[in-house]
């Protein structure tokens, strides 16, 4: 692989080390020690799968050259090359998947956020503001799945003064 495969294997070892870990005794029976190695699993969980599919990818590509270089038939061979450029694009997005997997996460990433929008000096222009930034991070938030609301917030400009709500922070994924 052209990606740090020192790395990977890393993660890799440490995935099956996390896995035989989770389905000790004695691991199971430290709940706080089990909860930090179930999220250290499903944070390397799509990491991995990633590998091991460029790994089948690499392996299909080499199948279908051995089948342009042997099959008699024409269509046959034309086959094998468009399944070799699908194969091709599906590694370099996987790649890319992995390239952004290895990125360093913040530890801060997986708090709570308050978010406070204040109307401030302005009157009712202020207040409209303030109404309109606080809808457009509701239904922003609301599109992307990752709001929880703790408190109502009302959007109505005369009484917006100070609107507060939060969300749960999620890390972004690949979808």
């Amino acid at each position: 692989m052209a990606l740090a495969d020192e790395v990977l294997k890393k993660s890799e070892a440490r995935y099956e080390e996390l896995n035989m870990l989770m389905s000790d005794p004695a691991v199971v029976a430290d709940p706080p020690r089990y909860v930090r190695l179930v999220k250290e699993f499903t944070d390397l969980e799509p990491l991995v799968q990633d590998i091991r599919r460029i790994r089948e990818i690499d392996q299909e590509i080499e199948d279908n050259k051995l089948l342009i270089t042997e099959a008699d038939e024409h269509e046959l061979r034309e086959l094998a090359h468009e399944e070799i450029a699908t194969l091709e694009d599906e590694r370099r997005q996987k790649e890319e998947a992995i390239r952004l997997a290895l990125i360093p996460r913040d530890p801060l990433d997986e708090k709570n956020v308050i978010v406070e929008i204040r109307a401030g000096t302005g009157g009712e222009e202020a207040a409209l503001f303030a109404a309109d930034l606080t809808r457009m991070y509701l239904m922003q938030k609301r599109t992307i799945g990752t709001w929880k609301p703790s408190t109502a917030v009302k959007l109505s400009w005369v009484a917006l003064r100070k609107s507060s709500f939060r969300w749960m922070a999620k890390t972004p994924t690949a979808n």
